[in-house]
């Protein structure tokens, strides 16, 4: 149960098959609550998300880009805000799409 417990705090972390060709990559490292690396993010759900800032490998690499997925609200907005954060970091080389992969 306790093992049950731990997995489904950290579903949100994989996704369904049906999204393989967008080659999304999500990378997992373990840390103590306590590491003064971790920030928290609250997007309006029940809890927050911790994460770690990496260093900006993906944004760097020719044919790098960010893929916003189909269902994102305000989808244009969200991409021009993007955009602009990877402008100001020297990344305008990263493409910024919006997915075009059926949302079941």
């Amino acid at each position: 149960q306790i093992a049950s417990m731990i997995v489904s705090e950290l579903l949100y972390l994989y996704k369904d098959k049906d999204y393989e060709t967008e080659h999304e990559v999500r990378t997992f490292e373990a840390r103590s609550l306590g590491d003064s690396s971790l920030q928290c993010h609250r997007d309006g759900g029940d809890f927050s998300k911790l994460f770690i800032e990496t260093p900006a490998f993906l944004f760097e690499n020719p044919g790098s880009r960010v893929i916003v997925g189909p269902k994102v609200e305000h989808a244009q907005t969200i991409m021009m805000d993007i955009r602009h954060r990877l402008a100001r970091q020297n990344w305008s080389s990263c493409a910024v799409v919006q997915s075009r992969v059926a949302y079941r």
